[in-house]
């Protein structure tokens, strides 16, 4: 129904959703998660290994239930999740209605057979071949009956029970004769005709939205979104269905009952939405539709193509985490300036809303944020990033005093956009014979080197909102290259400008150092493409192709260099690249690492710094590879070389510089020097920290200075900024203070 070029696993899927989440503003406290979690197991295990069966009617074999354990060690295991979920949800909304306990309990029996329930109709639907067969067996008429007043339900499940050999099967039989028992248990006790006709009205819909979502055979996506309202209520009613069963032990819908209603709804979208993205690869391969796929399919539809990569699927995660914040900040009761979601067809009472927010939902929310998170592993990326070692100063740090404002500067660049940072640059486009020349606006590289300064401060232990790294990395995934493999370009709005090894090396750095390696993952393909140019020496191009790729965008890529010069490999480019992946995965990489000492040993300028291509001066390119070098071989006699180089060019007032000093040299020759081994109690680590401080202007920052620097045909193209020079002056302060 819709082709996805992806290659993300479950892992990175995940990630991606946190990053978004967070950067939405989205948290739960690490106590209340885990308290939650471990309730919903240990209360999961209770209700299937004990109360469910003692809730099953005389027809049901308790010991072949029991033997699923055995048989589908995978779905015995999610009857315990799902029967905690059932239960603990059905408790939130019984609150939120202001039930008795014992109601309370009474109900949450009945929630937790009911989504235990669901979860087994799902997973034979999904993973099953039994889909026909069950809706045969299990008809329409057969699910409207548990809320008749004949009480005819049960003996047909009795008998179709009695028929069917798969105890998977069986075992939904007894689910569905133990809700109808539990339905009718509550009505008699409370007598709320209401109530009692709502829940038939939901469980009949959301049957018939089950059977038509799941025999559909939807063969595009404009068949599939003519059955939207029917796929969103097969998600939703579950949890409105929860809250009407709740209604049953009540003897009449109080104020407190609308509260509930609302909440019910929105917990069902919640739980929608953040299902549906963590199922949209597999629902895209098998071509079942969610409201997540239509969405989806809505953002290909507006760009005009038919199948979506990585970065449409970062675009669709971020729409989904916004809407999901934007539910919570409802259930809270708290103002949002997100538009309300769609009202679906069920929901009769327009003042609901409202209301809820003047009600006291706290668990409500909890509960639902915890739910939230526990869908997508909220605490497994928490990055064990190595860094180099670093000698303790006695004292303090010395740099201290300017760190703080610096990383100030920097939030502030970040809040607005980063306006200073943007390289307006001019560059060709079309053909050799037909050239233009356009101004673009390039800022992922800028972005990502901020980024990591900030990162270093938050290493250091300085509060850097969790929120703001998030809304960075999620931007940086989205500028990922949407029409070829190969990770990021310089200007991603420049479709034939080819992905580059510096750009992917800084967005490794910074993805893995917030995400750990699940995150980082989204950078596999470039990687291997770029390690696959690999030559003899150990080096590898700037430029990443796709070398068995033959689509009409590459070939205009290969011409565009044509155009726009700077073919080969450059050192500076190697290093950036190979520093990430240090940082993310040295034991895979092993074998190109060590490649890259040869060719970085091999193409040391014989004073002991490293040449750039794109960059000013002498101190970015020896930064780069010292870095490099003083992982993999500290003790070389090139990272000696540089030492010397380094030491030789300090000026008489303790900072670099090719002529004159300045800032941003001073902070690239003592990030080398702190990369190369020297300790930071050197009185040239010392001089070079001290002239930092002296030229530190009155915000935080430090003055623009030439960063970008390489040949055009008008000429060299010069790029500086105060909001990168602050950056690595904040890196080296930080290195060696």
């Amino acid at each position: 129904m819709l082709l996805l070029r992806s290659v993300v696993d479950d892992r990175h899927l995940h990630a991606a959703i946190r990053v978004a989440l967070r950067a939405h503003g989205f948290a739960v406290a690490q106590d209340a998660y885990t308290q939650t979690v471990a309730a919903q197991w240990e209360c999961g295990c209770w209700l299937r290994d004990q109360m469910l069966p003692e809730q099953f009617p005389a027809f049901v074999d308790v010991d072949e239930y029991r033997a699923i354990a055995h048989h589908d060690p995978y779905l015995w295991q999610r009857l315990a999740w799902m029967a905690g979920l059932g239960y603990q949800q059905t408790c939130a909304l019984s609150r939120a209605a202001a039930l008795s306990p014992d109601q309370g309990a009474a109900a949450a029996l009945v929630g937790a057979a009911f989504n235990t329930g669901i979860a087994v109709l799902d997973y034979l639907v999904d993973e099953s071949e039994t889909g026909v067969s069950l809706f045969e067996l299990l008809p329409t008429e057969l699910i409207h009956e548990l809320c008749a007043p004949t009480g005819d339900a049960a003996a047909r499940l009795a008998t179709t029970y009695a028929q069917v050999n798969d105890p998977r099967l069986r075992v939904l039989c007894a689910l569905i004769a133990t809700c109808e028992r539990g339905f009718r248990a509550l009505y008699q006790r409370s007598g709320n005709d209401t109530a009692w006709h709502d829940l038939a009205q939901s469980l009949g819909r959301l049957y018939e939205s089950e059977r038509a979502v799941s025999l559909g055979g939807f063969r595009s996506v404009e068949q599939a979104r003519s059955q939207g309202p029917l796929i969103e209520a097969k998600s939703v009613l579950p949890s409105v269905a929860m809250w009407q069963l709740s209604a049953l032990a009540l003897p009449h819908a109080g104020q407190e009952s609308h509260h509930a209603y609302q909440a019910s709804v929105i917990l069902g979208r919640l739980f929608c939405w953040i299902d549906d993205l963590v199922d949209l690869p597999i629902d895209c391969r098998r071509g079942t539709p969610s409201m997540a796929l239509l969405r989806l399919a809505d953002l290909l539809a507006a760009a005009g193509r038919s199948w979506a990569s990585d970065t449409d699927l970062y675009d669709l995660i971020d729409a989904a985490a916004s809407e999901v914040v934007a539910l919570l900040r409802t259930l809270r009761g708290l103002p949002t300036d997100q538009q309300e979601a769609p009202r679906l067809q069920i929901d009769h009472d327009p003042g609901a809303a409202d209301r809820l927010r003047d009600s006291d939902p706290a668990h409500l929310a909890t509960f639902a944020a915890c739910m939230v998170a526990g869908w997508v592993n909220w605490f497994e990326d928490q990055p064990d990033t190595p860094t180099l070692p670093r000698q303790p100063l006695q004292g303090g740090r010395r740099g201290s005093t300017a760190i703080r404002p610096a990383t100030d500067l920097l939030l502030a660049q970040q809040r607005l956009g980063y306006p200073e940072a943007i390289h307006n640059l001019r560059f060709p486009r079309g053909t050799i014979s037909t050239v233009r020349y356009e101004t673009h606006a390039a800022l992922l590289f800028q972005r990502a080197i901020v980024l990591d300064g900030l990162l270093d401060a938050q290493a250091a232990g300085y509060t850097i909102p969790e929120q703001v790294m998030s809304a960075e990395a999620l931007t940086i995934l989205r500028a990922k290259h949407r029409d070829v493999r190969g990770g990021w370009s310089y200007i991603p709005e420049v479709p034939e400008l080819p992905p580059d090894a510096d750009d992917l090396g800084m967005v490794l750095q910074v993805l893995v150092r917030i995400g750990g390696s699940a995150l980082a993952a989204t950078c596999d393909e470039a990687i291997r493409l770029a390690l696959d140019a690999t030559a003899a020496d150990g080096g590898f191009p700037t430029w990443i192709f796709d070398l068995r790729g033959s689509s009409s965008l590459q070939q205009i890529m290969r011409t565009y260099l044509g155009v726009i010069g700077g073919s080969g490999v450059h050192p500076d480019v190697v290093a950036n690249l190979v520093y990430g992946l240090l940082l993310y995965n040295p034991v895979r990489y092993q074998a190109p690492l060590m490649r890259s000492v040869r060719y970085f040993e091999a193409v040391q300028d014989p004073g002991g710094m490293w040449p750039s291509k794109w960059y000013a001066g002498p101190f970015y390119g020896t930064y780069r590879v010292a870095t490099v070098l003083g992982w993999l071989t500290p003790k070389s006699t090139a990272l000696k070389r540089t030492q010397r180089f380094l030491l030789e060019r300090q000026h008489d007032c303790g900072g670099w510089g090719v002529h004159d000093t300045d800032p941003l040299s001073t902070a690239l020759a003592l990030l080398a020097l702190a990369a190369a081994g020297l300790p930071r109690d050197h009185a040239a680590i010392t001089r070079g920290g001290d002239y930092l401080g002296r030229t530190q202007e009155g915000d935080g920052g430090w003055a623009a200075q030439p960063f970008i620097a390489f040949p055009t045909t008008d000429g060299v193209e010069i790029y500086a900024s105060r909001t990168i020079t602050t950056a690595f002056c904040l890196k080296a302060l930080l290195a060696t203070t």
